[in-house]
Order: C-alpha cells, then structure tokens, then sequence
C-alpha cells in the first residue's frame, strides 16, 4: 500500500511530530503484513526541502490549476498511491474540483481527508472572540459587519461552516476525526444521522520518557502552546490570579509564543500578578517534565498532544471541557482533572488542592502515566488499518 499525504507546505523538517508519525504508521503497517511506503505532495517547502515528495508547480492555495494536476497524476502513476491522505480540511470550490478531477483520472485511489480539530472549531472560537471585539479591531469590511451585527455573522458562519463539512463528506471517501465523539457533532453538522464515512482516529505521539520522578518534579504549574485566541490565556491568567496567594511556593510558566504574546504580558503588568514567567517558543519537553501540574483552559481543542506528552511525563493535565475529546483523555479525578467550561472558582479550587496535596497529585500522574499509552502505535495503528480494510484498500 503506498500512501501519499497531500498538505499545503511540507511538514518543516523530519522531526515534526506529524511526519514522524506517518512514517511510524507506515513501518507498523509494514510489519503487520500491509506493506506501505510513504510519500508527500505540498505547495510549498521551506529552505530545508523534503524528501520523498513532490514540490507542485504552481503554488496555488486552491491546488486546482492545470500544471498541478498533471503533475500530481503523473505522481499517482508513478508511485502506484492506493490513498491520499489530505491535509487541506477545508473541501470546497477549486480544492473540491481538484479532488474530483483526480479521481476522475484515478479512480482507484481512495482519497482521506484528516480534521485535527473538533467540526465546530471556527465558530466556537467566533462564539469567544466576538463579543470581545472592539471598533478599533474591526479592520476592513468584514471586521466592520463582525463589530455591528455579531449574531448575525455567527448565524451566517454556522452555515459556512456546516457547507464546508457537507461538502468534504460528499467529494472524500473518508472523513477521518480525532475521536469517537466528535462522530455525532460532525453527522449533525452535515444533516446526515446515518453518515458511514467517518472514522474516530487520535494522532499517536512521538514516545517521550521523563528524566525527573514524579516526586522531584518542581513546583511548576505550566502552559505550553501558542499564544492564540482559541488558547484562552486570559482565563488561565485570571485563575493565577485568584490561586497566586494562596500558592506562594509555586510558579507559573507560560512556553511559547504568538499574536497574542503582548498582550499577555501586558496583562501580567496591569494586574500585578506575580511569579510568572514568559519564556518565548522553547523546546517544550523539558520544560514540560520538570513541572507538576500542566494547565489548559482553551476556547476549543481537537485533541491536544500536549495533554498526553504531559501525561507521558508524569505531569497532571487540567482543562476546561469545552472540546468533547477531554473526557477521551482523562477519567476526571483519576488520571487528571476535568473542569466544567468557565467554571473559574472550580478551576482554583482544583489546583490549590493538586498544588497542596502532594500525595494526591503524585498519585493522580502515576495514573496519567499509564494512561498516555493509549495514544501510542500499537493502539492507533489498528484504528488505520481498520479504516484503509474498510474501503479495500489492504
């Protein structure tokens, strides 16, 4: 079986967490007697290149221009690719035209497309960003109709949103979701209750190992991740805020970087908060390890890596539940903590007890620990092979 990943730009180099575990994919499946090789097709590269990969000519975001098709079939040919695996998510007008065009010409391949978040992701995060949008921010035409009619861009977004869906689910002969739940979220979007080409999928992470027990780790409670509107940072900034006296031994650490970085320092000065600090993009692993608690109080999740490599590590996860796949990941009060959506108080309330109970956060991320092994290979190398069997594939 030779699999071909379609995306925009090239995974950045072979390390990337996504690379590494296709080319994983591709080694169990080998081994479990479905023999695979991997390839790459993108638009555009970074100065680095990549192997094994064609570099399309023409760097179109709509992939769907003459010179494209007639190289990516010529590649198909070439390299007898039984399945691509899309990265574009979103299925509509030319990128739509050019999947049906290369079906058109190579019926036999199957073609997946991959949603690494839950199916309502961009208006759950418009849902949290608009009603904080002020007129200076509201830039050109559409900033202008988001800042005077909210519900009114939210109703029209939902549509687009449910089309976009529809359409992916019509043109690719598999949807392929981060977990089992957000299976109905996605049928209901698309109006279809009996909908068959959809399979539940979690990325398997690159294995980490700790260097520090869990009884050494420091007293740390960190954020990793970009600073992002969907990343919520504000609300992790006000819980600080309200656990910051009572937990004057430990330290805030916030890794990594994005638009929204100023502002949270920013936010850090005006309310005076105290003992946290912003690193800036790091390799997050160690800094990951050290700590004990790992905090995430995002708008909206598909299924967050950084959950399971704190997990992996021995580090407790605490999240908000607004993303369906929480509750996948973490038995509540058993292998981390799960909080009901912008339940602040419940929140502080939850980390003062894992900050001051050390037996009951040690126990609770010995439990993570073992838990974290469901995202590896061999747990989600049978959920692939099960989905390519599914359309004959091997």
């Amino acid at each position: 079986m030779n699999i071909l990943i379609l995306q925009s730009k090239a995974f950045p180099h072979r390390a990337n967490s996504f690379c590494y575990f296709y080319t994983q994919l591709t080694e169990w499946l080998t081994a479990h007697g479905a023999a695979s090789r991997l390839f790459f097709c993108y638009l555009r590269v970074d100065d680095s290149g990549f192997e094994n990969g064609l570099h399309l000519p023409d760097d179109y975001e709509g992939f769907y221009t003459p010179r494209n098709i007639e190289a990516a079939c010529t590649y198909i040919a070439e390299k007898r690719i039984d399945v691509i695996l899309d990265y574009s998510h979103i299925i509509t007008g030319d990128t739509r035209r050019f999947f049906l065009e290369i079906r058109r010409r190579n019926p036999q391949v199957k073609l997946f497309t991959m949603i690494h978040n839950c199916p309502k992701h961009t208006t759950q995060l418009k849902a949290y960003v608009l009603p904080k949008l002020k007129l200076k921010d509201a830039h050109g035409p559409k900033g202008l109709f988001q800042w005077m009619f909210p519900r009114l861009y939210l109703f029209l977004l939902k549509r687009v949103e449910s089309y976009q869906n529809i359409s992916a689910y019509n043109t690719m002969d598999e949807i392929v979701l981060l977990s089992p739940s957000y299976i109905p979220e996605f049928r209901r979007l698309i109006g279809k209750k009996d909908a068959s080409r959809l399979s539940a999928i979690p990325n398997a992470i690159k294995p980490v190992e700790s260097n520090i027990p869990i009884e050494q780790k420091k007293k740390e409670i960190i954020f990793v991740g970009r600073f992002d509107p969907e990343k919520g940072l504000p609300k992790l900034l006000k819980i600080w805020e309200m656990v910051q006296d009572e937990l004057p031994e430990w330290k805030l650490i916030m890794v990594g970087d994005g638009g929204k970085y100023k502002e949270c320092a920013q936010m850090i000065a005006d309310k005076k908060l105290k003992r946290v600090q912003l690193t800036g993009h790091q390799m997050s692993i160690p800094y990951i390890d050290r700590a004990s608690i790992l905090c995430l109080t995002s708008v909206i999740e598909g299924l967050p890596t950084v959950f399971v490599e704190a997990m992996s590590l021995g580090v407790v996860p605490i999240g908000f539940d607004s993303f369906r796949a929480i509750y996948d990941m973490i038995d509540n009060g058993k292998n981390g903590i799960v909080i009901r959506n912008n339940d602040y108080k419940a929140y502080a309330k939850a980390l003062i007890r894992l900050a001051t109970d050390d037996t009951y956060r040690q126990q609770i991320a010995a439990a993570a620990k073992q838990q974290a092994g469901r995202y590896d290979i061999e747990h989600i190398g049978p959920l692939w092979l099960e989905a390519f069997r599914k359309h004959g594939i091997v």
